[in-house]
């Protein structure tokens, strides 16, 4: 996290469909191209849904199928041992592990697994006892922040620093993709410093991240150390 080069993270996020098989092919490909990360999600699906909790339309489209959420979710679980697996041939093909969490007992499998630092997913910025737990364990942080509001990810960072992390340990995201993220560095992004006001250009170029064998995202950094 203090080395000033741009890292590459290879979203493969659940896009393996459940097949460690699958999941190797992504692992190579992201480290063929050169990224220096390659992320997946952790979630134990009783912790998420409900069995009663109902499949939203679009997901029906996608999957051609009535199922429930939590069938659907359960397909896509990695328990512990396929983490290690998947752990192993990352160092195999020179490339580093990571994951997001979406649950407490997946934030601590992460810990054990030593993953190099937690991925906060902007969709979690309002869960304090998440944030709370994820900041007592004293790993250095990345969170998105393209689902909150600038009084939301404020709130989570005081939660973060409360909790124990320290504040050079803090880095926000804030992530775009597709058309949009074109559009958007087309413009020229800048950003109106939350603390002093000043303008700062987030970047020249983006940095680009390949989710292998399933799309590109344009993603900006937008490093906002955080200053008190």
């Amino acid at each position: 996290m203090n080395n000033p080069k741009t890292a590459i993270i290879a979203e493969a996020g659940v896009n393996h469909n459940g097949s460690i098989d699958t999941a190797k092919i992504m692992i190579a490909v992201a480290a063929k191209a050169g990224a220096d990360f390659v992320k997946f999600q952790t979630f134990r699906t009783e912790a998420l849904v409900t069995l009663a909790g109902d499949t939203p339309e679009y997901q029906k489209e996608l999957t051609g199928t009535e199922e429930s959420q939590f069938t659907m979710l359960k397909k896509l679980e990695l328990d512990r041992a396929a983490h290690e697996e998947l752990i192993q041939y990352c160092e195999l093909k020179g490339i580093r592990f990571l994951s997001t969490a979406f649950d407490h007992d997946s934030i601590d499998l992460l810990a054990e697994l030593n993953i190099p630092f937690y991925k906060i997913p902007s969709g979690e910025i309002t869960n304090l006892p998440y944030l709370r737990h994820i900041g007592c364990m004293g790993k250095s942080l990345i969170m998105s922040t393209g689902m909150a509001t600038l009084e939301e990810v404020l709130d989570a960072l005081d939660i973060l620093l409360e909790a124990g992390t320290k504040k050079d340990k803090i880095t926000c995201i804030w992530v775009a993709s597709g058309t949009f993220s074109q559009i958007i560095f087309d413009l020229g992004v800048r950003l109106i410093s939350a603390t002093d006001g000043s303008k700062q250009q987030l970047m020249k170029k983006p940095s680009i991240v390949l989710s292998p064998q399933f799309y590109v995202e344009v993603v900006y950094l937008l490093q906002i150390r955080v200053h008190i």
